[in-house]
């Protein structure tokens, strides 16, 4: 048998050795070597204390810059090189207990040193034991620019790239150690999923040209897989395998038997335990047996070790982004809305909003202060014609609190659902008196119909319905605490006017006496039933015509609906036209001064004499000219002129 091999094993520096193919060979015993190799076949990769890695496959896992591990694996490795002759295999290699130092550090998030020192204990040969001695030292880094996202329940694709370099600081005649530097480089992947993790690396190492008995070459391909399985983030186990075939290997000729049937590519094995604990320190133990002979492919393997990382806690995974970890996060896809409500569950929530609307006597109140106190916060607003709109925490008690000058108060609560709410808060009179009214005429009778209404600076504090007396001349209104103004209407009847202060509280009865109506109110004009008096050629009024004016102002007054109203003066033809306009226009103002004072606004009341210009009678007789002698009161309207008034009746004559 003839089995020529390929090699590559030289030693390395941080942890990954690749082992060469065990080879046999059907002659005489070896003769002294002339280029040893190291067959050691076991170099170990960057171990941190993550679960998740292999022992001898490359992993782009998670580090973080600054951390740092070290260890030790502790390793009996069964004949990794053999000599085959025609009588069996003699180990040339053999009772391998080895200390294997690992240690490390991240200079960046991306970027990671190792360096791997096997340090042989014992071992055996052909030439008996070889003591104590190290083997080749392996100086390695991991750059991983893609890198399994820091969550606490692993995840995501990793790839890095993994070069070393062995330096030569074995014995090659010993077969522990190569003869001169070698060094290689790896493409390495990772798949995270919550348990399960997918390795595998696939590279190329370049080691010193050998030419040994039937094993010639240097340069071999390198490959691993790995599949591993987490019963916990703290402690997982793994499956993996490696092997090292190489570029080229020797051809059989005259002088070479024929190569060995599977020593071309040796493969191992390997199944690992590993536990992690909080503080930093881990443990791993297993074994591993050859799957292919070779040279560096042990018959089996144990090995138990332990060590210290300091890694980083993992960052909890947020998918969300909402600050709440998927752990915590009742809704981890979804993020929380910071609204104040429920901000700690993780999950979108929307405020319910509360619709607030003030009334008094079925219509909207404007320009109420409103306070609005809740179980969780107070707010205060003033409303405007239209209603207004809180966003409320749902399940909230609100309470609103309204009030409107002096008189209209108003409460509502309400429980705040999910959605739209609606808060409706009434006005009423607050501490309101209770007046009463009796109608008479001057005989004593009572009058019905008479229509009862308030007027205010206050208009909250009055009532906003006018009264009308029963049959038996009576009523009663809910009024506010104030002083008003009191208006009593009735058909053929003066109307009533006067002032009437009100305690809070209070019961009274007012009783109010109608007299005939010495006016009547038309569309364009308020008639008079009864002159005007003056005292001869002047504009001064007889107290004879007081009674009189007093009711044109208090209609004036109590009918602002009937806007400007024009005092116009009058003559007869006696004496000149200039005087006779003089004397119209002077008794004219007297009149409206007259109405001003008893409460007519002076902006309703526009004074002008016409002189004789207008008689409604001749002039001839005594009686037409004292018809003509008189007083008018036109309606003018909101802005209407003499001329349009006189347009609209069709005439100035009455």
């Amino acid at each position: 048998m003839n089995p020529a091999l390929p090699h590559l094993r030289s030693a390395a520096l941080l942890l990954a050795l690749v082992p060469l193919g065990r080879t046999a060979q059907a002659q005489e015993a070896p003769a002294e070597p002339t280029d040893g190799f190291n067959a050691h076949g076991f170099s170990l990769t960057a171990y941190d204390g993550d679960a998740r890695d292999p022992l001898t496959v490359e992993r782009p896992g998670r580090f973080h810059q600054g951390e740092f591990f070290f260890g030790g694996l502790f390793e009996y490795a069964d004949a990794p090189l053999v000599y085959a002759t025609e009588d069996g295999e003699e180990a040339v290699l053999d009772d391998i207990v080895a200390l294997n130092l690992n240690l490390g550090v991240a200079a960046a998030d991306f970027l990671r040193f190792d360096t791997t020192l096997p340090l042989f204990l014992s071992s055996g040969g052909l030439d008996g034991s070889n003591g104590v001695d190290l083997s080749d030292v392996r100086i390695g880094a991991m750059f991983s620019p893609l890198r399994p996202a820091d969550a606490e329940d692993g995840g995501g694709f990793g790839l890095g790239l993994a070069p070393w370099i062995d330096l030569p600081t074995g014995d090659d005649s010993e077969f522990i150690g190569s003869a001169g530097f070698s060094g290689g480089v790896k493409l390495a992947a990772t798949y995270e999923l919550r348990r399960l993790t997918f390795t595998g690396d696939l590279g190329a190492e370049f080691n010193p040209a050998i030419e040994l008995e039937n094993l010639s070459g240097s340069d071999q391909l390198v490959a691993g897989l790995g599949l591993g399985y987490l019963f916990d983030p703290m402690t997982g186990i793994t499956l993996e395998g490696h092997f090292a075939p190489p570029f080229s290997q020797a051809e059989p000729g005259d002088n070479d038997p024929e190569l060995v049937q599977g020593t071309a590519s040796p493969a191992e094995a390997l199944l690992s335990f590993r536990k992690r604990t909080s503080s930093g320190f881990h443990f791993t133990l297993g074994g591993a047996t050859a799957v292919s002979q070779g040279a560096g492919a042990a018959q089996y393997r144990v090995f138990l070790g332990a060590g210290y990382g300091r890694i980083g806690e993992p960052t909890p995974k947020d998918t969300d982004l909402d600050g709440f970890i998927d752990k915590e996060d009742t809704c981890p896809e979804e993020p929380e809305t910071k609204n104040g409500y429920l901000d700690l569950d993780g999950c979108p929530d929307q405020l319910a909003t509360l619709k607030v609307s003030v009334v008094h006597e079925g219509e909207q109140w404007p320009n109420a202060d409103v306070t609005m106190t809740g179980s969780n916060r107070s707010e205060e607003r003033v409303s405007t014609t239209e209603p207004f709109k809180l966003e409320v925490f749902p399940g909230s008690e609100w309470l609103g609190s309204a009030r409107y000058g002096s008189c209209l108060r108003g409460e509502a609560a309400t429980s705040v659902r999910d959605g739209k709410n609606s808060m409706e808060i009434q006005l009423e009179v607050a501490e309101a008196a209770t007046v009463a009214y009796r109608v008479r005429d001057e005989e004593g009778n009572p009058v019905q119909g008479v229509e009862l209404r308030y007027t205010s600076e206050a208009a909250e504090c009055i009532p906003r319905m006018v009264l009308t007396t029963d049959e038996r001349g009576q009523g009663a209104h809910k009024v506010g605490a104030g002083k008003h103004f009191l208006v009593a209407k009735a058909e053929g009847y003066a109307i009533d006017r006067r002032s009437v202060a009100v305690q809070p509280g209070d019961q009274q009865l007012i009783e109010i006496e109608l007299s005939p109506t010495k006016i009547k109110v038309l569309d364009k004009q308020i008639v008079i039933l009864e002159k005007v008096y003056f005292e001869t050629a002047k504009a001064v009024i007889k107290p004879v015509s007081f009674e009189l004016l007093d009711e044109v102002a208090t209609t004036i007054v109590a009918n602002p609906q009937i806007g400007k109203v024009e005092v116009s003066g009058h003559t007869d033809d006696q004496g000149s036209d200039a005087y006779n306009l003089g004397l119209s226009d002077d008794r004219a103002k007297a009149v409206k001064e007259y109405l001003v004072a008893r409460g007519v606004p002076a902006d309703r009341l526009v004074a002008r004499g016409y002189g004789e210009t207008l008689p409604i009678a001749t002039n001839r007789t005594s009686e037409g000219r004292a018809q003509n002698r008189r007083v008018e009161f036109m309606i003018l309207g909101e802005h209407a002129s003499r001329e349009a008034a006189e347009a609209a009746s069709g005439g100035g004559a009455q």
